[in-house]
């Protein structure tokens, strides 16, 4: 079947693409669509119920979308599907963003009614690989081409892997004036609410938090409250939160006081942040609890059995030993011993992600040396239209 490509760049930057790279697309692809975000003169009756719930729907979690580039993608698409009935259409953004941009909401969900395959080259939870994800979920896109994994280079890049995760965890602000202030204010404020902050863990499950609002969104995250009451009935143990290095805690410690979650100062939870030990912390935790974050994912590394307090699993898949349900049937599963079995389907999971990812070079292949998983950015935006030409012509 014969397939075409529709690339945008998002609002307020000029789509700049080389006719060399339109050529190298056009390898797999035999239409190339570019489009611009720019108002047309056209104007609509903003009237259709369909187009006005996408907009309401992500209002109600708390994203505002441009009712105004609803209407102008819609009318887009509308036009590219209709003169092209026969054909499979593909949708990417031509970037690599860390968060989840507005544009990319707004293709995703018109994408869906129109029957083109949305695309999103995007960081995979696994640092320095790069997957292409179906849809906003960041469940990849099987490729054509692989990247080849041995099982000792698989090995390898476990043992280097888990290494490096430390030193991400420890990074210093730039600033270690603001670093003293904050703790100083942790502290004053730790005093009023009585929570307990870096403390040694015992026998305890992890929470691991996120920094990002929209995999929060996305996710359908269940009610905290809920989730804490029934932990603290079913098992005698502590509950460990352990805060993203790249948050504030006086600030998160802050929203707590103003939502007047009273329910995190039980003398069983504890805060984490930037442990010294990283590592043994989740090693030594009963099990992780999933909140989206890409150190959740991470943890597979270390076959831990993986608790998702979301509605929608996001960075992993169904898994035998990841649960998506706290009823008393499943929180009964987390207290039985990790098995050999579970083991096995771990790595095949992660083997498979690893296989349908490139480097932050954009090539097929798979680095051991832990030193190339512990930055997270590439080196310039050549990098990134590397990588997204290669995953879009390995379809």
């Amino acid at each position: 079947m014969k397939k075409m490509l529709i690339l945008f760049h998002y609002h307020g930057k000029n789509f700049s693409i080389t006719k060399k790279e339109i050529k190298n697309l056009e390898k797999n692809y035999t239409n190339i669509i570019l489009y611009n975000f720019k108002y047309k003169s056209k104007t609509f009756a903003h009237n259709k119920k369909n187009l006005n719930e996408i907009r309401n729907n992500y209002l109600k979690s708390g994203i505002v979308l441009d009712i105004k580039k609803i209407y102008e993608i819609n009318f887009f698409l509308y036009k590219i599907r209709n003169q092209n009935k026969e054909k499979k259409i593909f949708l990417s953004p031509y970037f690599i963003s860390g968060i989840i941009l507005e544009e990319e909401f707004i293709f995703y969900e018109l994408s869906r009614i129109y029957k083109i395959q949305f695309l999103r080259p995007e960081l995979s939870f696994i640092k320095n690989r790069f997957i292409l994800a179906k849809s906003l979920y960041k469940q990849p896109y099987l490729l054509k081409k692989k990247t080849k994994i041995t099982k000792k280079n698989y090995e390898l890049f476990k043992s280097n892997y888990a290494l490096s995760m430390q030193s991400f965890s420890e990074r210093n602000p730039k600033s270690k004036l603001n670093l003293y202030i904050s703790k100083i204010l942790i502290n004053v404020l730790n005093f009023f609410l009585k929570l307990r902050f870096n403390d040694k863990p015992k026998k305890y499950a992890l929470v691991i938090l996120n920094n990002n609002k929209y995999l929060n969104i996305l996710s359908k995250i269940i009610n905290m409250k809920d989730f804490i009451n029934k932990f603290l009935n079913h098992f005698n143990f502590q509950l460990v939160f352990l805060i993203h290095p790249n948050s504030n805690p006086f600030i998160y410690f802050l929203k707590i006081l103003k939502r007047k979650n009273f329910f995190y100062q039980n003398k069983r939870i504890i805060f984490l942040h930037k442990p010294k030990n990283l590592i043994n912390i989740i090693q030594n935790s009963e099990f992780v609890i999933h909140l989206s974050s890409s150190l959740s994912a991470q943890s597979l590394i270390f076959n831990k059995k993986i608790l998702c307090l979301g509605k929608n699993n996001i960075y992993i898949q169904n898994l035998t030993n990841i649960i998506s349900n706290i009823g008393d049937k499943n929180f009964n599963f987390l207290k039985k011993k990790f098995s050999e079995k579970d083991a096995l389907k771990i790595d095949k999971f992660l083997i498979g992600q690893l296989s349908n990812s490139v480097n932050k070079n954009g090539e097929f292949k798979l680095y051991t040396n832990k030193k190339n998983y512990i930055h997270l950015t590439r080196s310039n935006t050549a990098n990134d239209k590397r990588i997204i030409q290669n995953l879009l012509n390995a379809l």
